[in-house]
This record gives C-alpha cells, sequence and structure tokens, in this order.
C-alpha cells in the first residue's frame, strides 16, 4: 500500500457524490431516530452533538459505497492516500461497529449501565481488528502517518480493554451471594468507572498528530485529492464531536 504517491486523475468533486453524501446522511439519521424510540431523548446540546457524528458517518458511509463502485467498475483510484483510508475505517466502523447496536442492542435490551457498556466495548474491539489489519499492511508511509496509526491502534486497544475490565468488574462485585467487600469493591468500581474516562485519550492525542501530519503534507505540497480532504475533514469532525460529547457529560456528572 502506497499512501506517498498521488493518484492519477482523481477527479473531480461532482454533483452525485454531494447526493451520495446527502443519501448516506439520511441512512444513518434514520437508523438514528429509530434506535432513539426506545428511551427519552437527552439535552439539545447532547442530540447536536450526536447530529453531527451521524453526519460525519452518512459522509464516511457514501464514500464507502463510492470506493466500492470505483473497485467494481474500475472507473476510478481506490485507497492511494491517508484520507481514503479514514474514510473507509470510518465507514467500516459504523457498518460492523455503530449500527448493530442501534439497530438491535438498544432496541432489545433495556438502556443501562450493562448495555452501555456493551455499546462502548464491542465497536473498540472490531476497530482494534481492523487498525491492526491496517498497520500491518503499512507500507511506505510519512513518519508522521505512521506513528499516527500506531498511537491509534494503541489508543483502541485500551479502551477495548478498559471496557472489557469494566464489564468482568461489574460482574464480579455481584458474584453470589454476597459479591466483593472491602477493599477489593472499592478496586471493582474503579475499573467499573474507566470507560468514562479513557475515550478522552483518542481524540486528545490523535487529533493533533492527524492536523501535524497533514500540515506536514501542505507544507511539502503533496498532491492530495477531494476525498482526502474530506477523510482529514470528517475524523476531526468525529473526534471534536466526541470530545465535546464527553466533556459536556463529565461537566453534568460533576454538578
Amino acid at each position: 500500500m502506497d499512501v506517498i504517491s498521488p493518484p492519477p486523475g482523481a477527479g473531480r468533486l461532482r454533483i452525485i457524490h454531494i447526493l451520495g453524501c446527502m443519501v448516506g446522511c439520511a441512512v444513518v439519521l434514520t437508523i438514528y431516530r429509530i434506535n432513539r424510540r426506545s428511551f427519552n431523548p437527552g439535552p439539545l446540546p447532547s442530540q447536536l452533538l450526536q447530529m453531527s457524528c451521524n453526519i460525519a458517518y452518512g459522509t464516511a458511509l457514501s464514500s464507502l459505497v463510492l470506493f466500492a463502485w470505483r473497485w467494481r467498475t474500475g472507473s476510478g483510484p481506490l485507497l492511494t492516500q491517508p484520507g481514503h483510508w479514514l474514510l473507509v475505517l470510518c465507514g467500516v466502523g459504523y457498518l460492523v461497529g455503530v449500527m448493530p447496536h442501534q439497530l438491535m442492542l438498544s432496541m432489545v435490551f433495556p438502556k443501562s449501565w450493562y448495555t452501555w457498556l456493551w455499546e462502548f466495548t464491542l465497536p473498540y474491539c472490531i476497530a482494534f481488528v481492523i487498525g491492526a489489519v491496517f498497520l500491518i499492511r503499512l507500507r511506505g508511509a510519512p513518519r508522521l502517518w505512521s506513528l499516527l496509526t500506531v498511537v491509534a491502534v494503541v489508543v483502541v486497544a485500551v479502551n477495548a480493554i478498559a471496557g472489557a475490565a469494566a464489564l468482568l468488574s461489574e460482574i464480579i462485585m455481584f458474584v453470589p451471594p454476597y459479591g466483593l467487600r472491602g477493599g477489593w469493591l472499592t478496586w471493582a468500581k474503579f475499573v467499573s468507572d474507566l470507560p468514562w474516562w479513557t475515550p478522552l485519550a483518542g481524540p486528545i492525542i490523535c487529533l493533533p498528530l492527524l492536523w501535524a501530519a497533514d500540515a506536514v503534507d501542505r507544507a511539502r505540497r503533496c498532491q492530495r485529492d477531494w476525498l482526502h480532504n474530506v477523510g482529514i475533514a470528517i475524523l476531526s469532525l468525529l473526534g471534536l464531536s466526541d470530545l465535546s460529547y464527553q466533556l459536556y457529560w463529565h461537566s453534568l456528572m460533576s454538578w
């Protein structure tokens, strides 16, 4: 995989691409609305942040369809730039991580801390597998892009471990007949709260690396197409929305 060389004839942004993006956003927002029927909607700031994430996922999903169409018809370049891979990773992450629990888990099971932990852990586990495969296939990338990939995979692994440990601690705390006592209970509660804090590391650490890598590319005048720029923008939007969402809920919990 060569992520340095620009693709030949990447093509221009056309009306059909914008229409496809609108269709993708409509699909993701519809699934989100179906999911929200099972419980009361959150506060307005929370809904706005969720909507921005869904718009980003919709754009990534439409880009995934575009790449699949190019691969099927041979009508354009495939994954030749870092932003292309970012779009594909976001789109695949939505399909295998976010969409399944929105359609099934939140509708079948009552909303609780346990279901939230499952919703938290499963996407991170899948994202770790995808990121590990991507890291293994990474060849010839600039240093900052390689560093960003390694750091992102490590952050995803930490979140997956934190979610799995929290699920295990929740089970152990209520082992019959009496559960844990004393200091063990304190440690179990601490582990159970880790998923509240570990996601903050993702946007705080990865977004500056992403922007630095993109800035170096621009300084070197690397030829990048519009899909690459869309990938940078989508991941930035997801990261900033996720960080704002987490900080918002942490501020509510601190009152």
